[in-house]
């Protein structure tokens, strides 16, 4: 029995089970599990047409579905039953007979002929089978087998008096079948051949290795079905159904609009069923967050489950699992036994103990060192995050973040409104949300207007829960500035200087002014408040524009105010204000364009990036990028550089650019990592490497930019340098920088192309993302040929 949670709140009310509990198949109604029988949908179908295209006049194919718990094998089993049910050309002559998903006295074979007799009997009232005339039959064969025998005919009997054949739906088969004797499973064969009245539709968590053995009885006797992980469609599909059955829209939004947190929790559990309705749950309950929230949160509601299945293991069973589980990545036999320092010969005999119970996979080899693997590839993230050291943890924050940037380009938008949203909500903590908005206010993904709105918000939060984070961003005399500068441009000088000279000023920084200017300053006199009035204006506006709680209108007006007297760098962020703040664009270009037109060069480039993602002109923005990067600006060499490069076209030039701004002596990470990329199209590969090491081996870069380095080592994969990036990946810089575990799939993409031996290390999880990145490498191998 499933146990389902209640919680009684003060007034008395009791709140419902979890999803997880009412969505378990055999606590469902016949009703509710049909309708929310949401995917597995085409092996349904495929069996559910050999079902009913067999008239089972002669002995029928017996089918055995195979898949690990969690991935839908009862709710399968069920389903086909229920739908012989309510077919009135099947359920005429065609009795389903589901077994409860554990059967503990099925031990031998006559006590499957009781259960059937018995779940016969209470299914369907017509057949009677008398305790007492089983019992009859019990006392006359003292035999274990001539009893069996006596009970089938009785059985068959019955089956033909009343022109009725049966369909058995037996779920955890491979753990009744391992019961039989060898005389017993010969037995079950020739039934199963034989006799048109049965056939059986099975269900399986382990894959027995005796039904691959020729000299076993049920050798390729079944036709297998196996289940695997759900992909990205039918996990959308699922949680989408249960959305709709329960009335969870916001599970609904984060379906659509989080598809990478979706994804990378699917990859990162396999897609098991049982799984992703826990994720739902957690949707529902929390629907802001990232991935890795998600998966600590079913962590949570899994541990009592595996810590039992530990529990359950012998202390040298839980030592080779522990050592297996803390590598991640398959372990040979001799690795075992380093790690664990039990005999080689031990390991063996209980690895075959633990793959019997699907705990360990074995994956071949062409010698005799195989290999060996957690089987359930949650199971391992909950090992390591539970009873890994701390950068065991990393190594799965690792993944579930490449997997979730890998999964939806557009991730970065959606977080960061998100972590919005989890501020204004409250109970944040203050490091985390500081730590967090740093992170994603340094990304390339983000618009200005973007990053301006969420730390915006974040200074909002912080001054409440954490002054000591926001005490700079929090100067407590931006408005007595701001009423003198007011003074001071209504014409009343006099008056505005003798306030100025009694402020301090240490909350702006400052311009560097004229040295002649400087020499005014001893005297305080109005010439030299004239020169520094419009870098005060200038600056106090920035400040507005960038409080906890900003007041948008002041900040305009300091920069109206310093642009009267001709500052290009105040009429560039009047172009900022309307651009991100105020959302209007046709003031952002026309301030930007008098900014430029004053010498601005950053005002060239921000006009071409407005035209390049606002406007899609793209024409138009590239003469302006053009024009920035002639007067110098770093940022237009860069992006122009890069468009050439993501339009693959104009290689020579893009070529020409980067080899500038490389000339500029310019020591940013990211414009480096676009020289790189763009050397590596060039094929100047060794300049390229040379590149790569500031922004492989710097810290920040890494944690910020995981898709631009997935880029440049994708386009080196397009290049056929598998060889140097395996070399990169195991050198002691890479293990330094943790790389194998940062960008796990990649490596792995490198060993498949290798055809390296150490690839059947790798995890099912992984298959996908490593055939997409593959794919990809393919692509840019002919684009940038």
């Amino acid at each position: 029995m499933k146990r389902t949670e209640t919680i009684t709140n003060t007034d008395s009310n009791t709140i419902p089970p979890r999803i997880a509990a009412l969505y378990n198949p055999q606590n469902q109604s016949k009703t509710e599990l049909i309708n929310e029988f949401a995917v597995r949908q085409k092996t349904f179908e495929n069996l559910f047409k050999a079902i009913k295209e067999a008239k089972m006049e002669v002995p029928e194919q017996h089918y055995l579905i195979l898949g690990r718990r969690g991935m839908g094998k009862t709710t399968l089993l069920l389903r086909l039953a229920y739908e012989i049910e309510n077919d009135p050309t099947l359920n005429s002559w065609l009795i389903p007979i589901v077994f409860n998903e554990e059967e503990y006295g099925i031990r031998r074979l006559f006590n499957l002929w009781e259960r059937v007799m018995a779940l016969l009997e209470q299914q369907h009232p017509d057949f009677r089978f008398e305790e007492s005339e089983i019992q009859k039959i019990s006392g006359q064969h003292s035999d274990d087998d001539t009893y069996e025998r006596a009970l089938f005919e009785r059985l068959e009997s019955e089956l033909q008096r009343s022109g009725k054949k049966l369909i058995l739906f037996m779920d955890n088969f491979g753990d009744m079948a391992r019961k039989l004797n060898n005389e017993e499973a010969h037995r079950l064969r020739k039934i199963l051949q034989t006799s048109p009245n049965l056939r059986i539709i099975a269900a399986s968590s382990v894959v027995l290795e005796a039904f691959y053995r020729y000299d076993h009885p049920f050798y390729e006797f079944f036709k297998t079905v196996e289940l695997r992980g759900l992909n990205k469609e039918e996990t959308r599909e699922l949680l989408l159904s249960l959305s709709k059955h329960y009335q969870k829209e916001a599970v609904a939004n984060i379906v659509k609009q989080h598809p990478g947190r979706v994804e990378a929790l699917r990859r990162i559990t396999g897609g098991v069923i049982r799984t992703v309705v826990l994720l739902f749950e957690i949707f529902a309950d929390d629907d802001d967050g990232s991935a890795f929230k998600d998966l600590e949160i079913v962590l949570d509601r899994v541990t009592p489950l595996y810590k039992h299945r530990m529990d359950d293991l012998s202390d040298q069973q839980q030592a080779i699992v522990q050592a297996i589980a803390l590598n991640w990545d398959a372990l040979s036999v001799k690795e075992i036994s380093e790690k664990t320092r039990l005999e080689s010969k031990i390991i063996s005999a209980q690895l075959q103990g633990l793959e019997k119970n699907g705990i360990i996979r074995k994956t071949p080899t062409k010698t005799k060192n195989h290999l060996y693997i957690v089987e359930e590839r949650f199971f391992n993230v909950w090992y390591l995050m539970r009873n890994g050291r701390r950068n065991d943890e990393k190594r799965v924050r690792w993944l579930v973040r490449f997997f979730e940037e890998w999964c939806d380009d557009a991730m970065m938008k959606t977080r960061a409104e998100g972590h919005r949203q989890a501020l204004a909500k409250g109970g944040f903590d203050p490091e985390a949300a500081f730590t967090y908005t740093q992170a994603l206010a340094q990304t390339q993904k983000l618009s200005a207007a973007d990053r301006h709105e969420l730390l915006r918000d974040t200074l909002t939060y912080l001054l409440e829960a954490s002054p000591d984070l926001a005490k700079d961003l929090m100067p407590s005399d931006l408005d007595k500035v701001f009423e003198t500068l007011k003074i001071w441009y209504s014409g009343q000088k006099k008056t505005a200087k003798e306030k100025l000279e009694l402020l301090s000023f240490p909350f702006l920084k400052k311009e560097k002014v004229d040295p002649t200017v400087e020499s005014l300053k001893q005297d305080n006199t109005i010439e030299f408040w004239e020169k520094e009035i419009p870098i005060i204006s200038n600056q106090l506006g920035f400040q507005f524009a960038t409080l906890s709680l900003p007041d948008f209108d002041k900040a305009e007006q300091c920069w109206v105010w310093a642009s009267m007297d001709g500052k290009a760098s105040a009429m560039h962020n009047l172009g900022r204000l309307y651009q991100n703040a105020k959302g209007n664009i046709e003031k952002a270009i026309n301030w930007y364009e008098k900014a430029a037109i004053a010498g601005n060069i950053a005002s060239m480039h921000n006009l071409g990036w407005i035209f390049y993602n606002e406007r899609k002109d793209i024409e138009k923005a590239i003469e302006w990028y053009k024009k920035g990067a002639i007067e110098g600006n770093a940022r237009a060499i860069n992006n122009l550089a890069w468009h050439l490069l993501e339009q693959k076209q104009q290689k020579h030039q893009a070529l020409d650019w980067v080899t500038v701004l490389l000339n500029k002596d310019e020591d940013n990470i990211s414009f480096r990592h676009t020289a790189a990329c763009v050397f590596i199209w060039d094929n100047q590969i060794s300049e390229s490497k040379k590149l790569a090491a500031s922004f492989i081996n710097n810290q920040q870069f890494l944690e910020n930019s995981p898709d631009d380095i997935i880029k440049y080592f994708t386009l080196l994969l397009a290049k056929g340098e598998t060889q140097w990036l395996l070399d990169l990946f195991i050198s002691p810089e890479g293990k330094a920088m943790h790389l194998k575990d940062r960008f796990k799939p990649v490596y792995y993409a490198i060993l498949k192309t290798l055809d390296h031996p150490d690839f059947l290390r790798m995890g099912e999880e992984l298959e996908q993302t490593v055939d997409e990145i593959l794919a990809k490498a393919k692509q840019m191998a002919v684009d940038y040929a």
